[in-house]
């Protein structure tokens, strides 16, 4: 007969919006301009730290090609 264990390891987000935001890393929504790409509309990020480390990134990834 199986029964029923309780497991130590689930991981819950309790607290405020402000603390999931900053756990997950979200940006505010002025953060964000809104466009239209390849006939889609999209949201591209205005903060220019965040431009140039995805920038630093993505030229990493076509010089290791």
């Amino acid at each position: 007969m199986a029964s029923k264990t309780l497991s130590k390891d689930i991981i819950t987000l309790k607290g405020s919006a402000a603390i999931v935001s900053e756990f997950f890393g979200v940006y505010a929504e002025e953060s964000f301009v809104k466009v239209k790409k390849y006939g889609l509309p999209m949201l591209l990020m205005q903060d220019d730290g965040v431009k140039s480390f995805i920038a630093g990134l993505t030229s990493q990834l076509s010089e290791s090609e």
